[in-house]
């Protein structure tokens, strides 16, 4: 359901305005609306689901600055290939992570010290 080409977009492309109303095709399917299931069968772990990535998401972007790797930082949109299969996923690019501030460092190698005993 998610790979039917009904928007007009290619579903490889990244192409979030596939999804507004102001689309000229927007036939586009909501994923949530078929993502967890449908009608009795629907998971009931949806909403847990949801919050633990938003809560993970917005955990790593508060800690940390996550910008493209090497000597030309432009932040424009990387153009990575998927790879293609059972499961769908980028290939391997490069990006330097870095803490926001010597407070985040610090309480990841204390946390890293208490998982090593």
């Amino acid at each position: 359901m998610s790979r039917d080409n009904i928007s007009g977009i290619a579903p490889d492309n990244f192409a979030p305005e596939r999804f507004l109303d102001t689309c000229v095709k927007n036939t586009a399917l909501d994923p949530y609306s078929y993502t967890f299931g449908f009608g009795k069968r629907i998971c009931p772990g949806r909403f847990f689901a949801d919050n633990s990535i938003f809560l993970f998401v917005t955990g790593l972007v508060a800690s940390f600055v996550i910008s493209p790797a090497g000597p030309d930082e432009r932040h424009t949109l990387l153009e990575t290939p998927f790879r293609h299969g059972l499961m769908r996923f980028p290939e391997s690019f490069q990006v330097c992570i870095l803490p926001r501030s010597k407070q985040v460092a610090e309480e990841l190698k204390e946390r890293a010290r208490d998982k090593s005993g």
